[in-house]
């Protein structure tokens, strides 16, 4: 975006279905993730930042239906470092604000919690 500032975005579709016991799974991901260089720029530097994740699975077992979803919100400290041929690593620590949702035919659940953040990526940037 800028030389100090950097955005990520995440996106994950998982869809399983298990032949002998006919249990399906579905999962979506999806994210994005703003980090502000206060030493370094893109190439690399101590970073501060803000992450959104929101996740909605679903399934069906024994015929039961089950639908959840939940968000996570978190700030974070992390850091970034790129080679000169490009290979990139990346972490970032912080905590997350996390709550769910869960849903059957017969109950429903909800849930809401702090706990850490951890991101640990390597990559190659160009």
């Amino acid at each position: 975006v800028a030389d100090r500032v950097g955005i990520s975005v995440v996106a994950v579709s998982f869809k399983k279905n298990d032949e002998p016991t006919d249990e399906k799974v579905s999962l979506l991901e999806g994210g994005a993730n703003v980090r502000y260089y206060v030493t370094g720029s893109f190439r690399g530097g101590l970073q501060l930042g803000a992450e959104a994740v929101y996740v909605h699975a679903s399934g069906d077992a024994m015929d039961v239906e089950v639908k959840a979803a939940g968000l996570g919100l978190s700030p974070f400290l992390g850091y970034k470092w790129t080679h000169r041929s490009g290979i990139t690593l990346e972490g970032q620590l912080g905590a997350t604000v996390m709550t769910a949702r869960a849903e059957s035919e017969t109950a429903t659940a909800s849930d809401s919690a702090v706990g850490p953040m951890l991101n640990l990526q390597i990559g190659y940037s160009f």
